[in-house]
């Protein structure tokens, strides 16, 4: 019993520390391509899901804080160049630009 016990402990302490600054490893991450820039956040009220919403060139990724597939909007209107940007989307009309 105290070999499985040590065998176990060894494998959470090894999983713990293979993880890297940015995340677990999980897959390789080219900096030229990384955007770290803040998704829209969508605050819902309660028994609804939450929703982070971020443009990767035209193609818009939505995901959420409930267990189902993410959403990926192929050359979504949200990430033309021309669309209005998440702040302007997100100011309320009582504050100044």
């Amino acid at each position: 019993m105290r070999t499985l016990a040590t065998i176990a402990l060894l494998a959470v302490l090894a999983v713990a520390c293979s993880k890297e600054e940015r995340g677990v490893v999980d897959a390789p991450i080219d900096p030229g391509l990384q955007d770290d820039s803040a998704p829209l956040i969508v605050n819902m009220p309660d028994k609804f899901m939450n929703l982070a919403l971020k443009c990767i060139d035209t193609t818009l990724v939505v995901s959420h804080t409930r267990e189902a597939a993410t959403v990926v909007i192929d050359d979504a209107s949200l990430c033309q160049d021309d669309a209005p940007s998440f702040d302007e989307l997100t100011r309320s009309e009582d504050e100044p630009e």
